[in-house]
């Protein structure tokens, strides 16, 4: 589809850890027609570019979660916009957390997001140990990166300074 690409946003919000994106296409051979799409597809988006003399790319998978409007502009063209999110999201939203754990919130935190979503966690970035003693607690009945991140909001190193999860 990459030539019917008119236009791609991603968006990173500081408070989620996950990425979600809008991409519009247009189709004047009604290969979208074809493809039936329903709003449960993945797409991989590969961006690569060069500046000031760095050259670079990424790769991301995100899944088409809605389609919000499809335009006819003529006899033969439609213009898609689509709503897109990381696999992450999408695997969260059909699994609810509710069991007992005990330890430190940003380990439980961490045992949680690899357990469920088998994600690398790492810490590396605070330098420090969650200063928190160890407690028993019990995450709501919600998903996995729900309970991430109502442990991490209780969760500081010795020092005070949070711990966040992107």
């Amino acid at each position: 589809v990459k030539s019917y690409v008119l236009e791609l946003s991603l968006f990173e919000d500081i408070e989620l850890p996950y990425l979600s994106g809008q991409i519009i296409c247009m189709d004047d051979m009604g290969s979208f027609d074809e493809m039936n799409l329903k709003g449960t597809e993945t797409i991989r988006i590969k961006v690569s570019g060069t500046e000031k003399g760095y050259e670079g790319s990424f790769e991301l998978t995100m899944n088409i979660v809605s389609i919000v409007r499809k335009i006819k502009t003529a006899e033969r063209t439609d213009v898609l916009h689509l709503n897109l999110v990381s696999p992450l999201l999408y695997r969260d939203n059909a699994i609810k957390v509710s069991k007992s754990y005990v330890g430190k919130p940003s380990d439980i935190a961490a045992f949680i997001a690899k357990g469920y979503l088998d994600v690398d966690v790492s810490q590396d970035y605070i330098g420090r140990a969650d200063g928190q003693a160890p407690m028993k607690v019990i995450p709501p009945l919600i998903s996995p990166l729900e309970s991430v991140k109502w442990l991490i909001d209780r969760a500081t190193t010795f020092d005070g300074v949070p711990f966040y999860c992107w």
